[in-house]
């Protein structure tokens, strides 16, 4: 039977594998300015409605393994975008959230 910190370092991990596939899928830049580091970089919901794309996924974890496995989806649905980048867009299209 695995600790509690065991599960959470394996969640960590299988999260961040998912994550990985995810931007194997969409690029590993942003689209607007081309930053790379993906310590920045975040998946941006063209919709603007990652909020709920969260909650009907019961969490990132279980949004990146629907986006892995349906790429086409995510090709439709999601773009990179630097952490900048995001919260501009955010504030063009009025995303704040509420």
């Amino acid at each position: 039977m695995a600790t509690r910190e065991q599960q959470a370092v394996w969640t960590k991990n299988y999260r961040d594998k998912l994550r990985i596939s995810v931007f194997e899928i969409l690029g590993d830049e942003c689209i607007r300015c081309g930053f790379s580091d993906k310590r920045a970089l975040q998946f941006d919901h063209k919709d603007g409605l990652g909020n709920q794309d969260l909650k009907k996924h019961g969490g990132s974890l279980n949004m990146y393994l629907y986006y892995k496995l349906n790429p086409e989806e995510a090709k439709k649905e999601l773009q990179v975008l630097c952490a900048n980048c995001n919260w501009i867009k955010r504030h063009e299209n009025k995303e704040n959230r509420k």
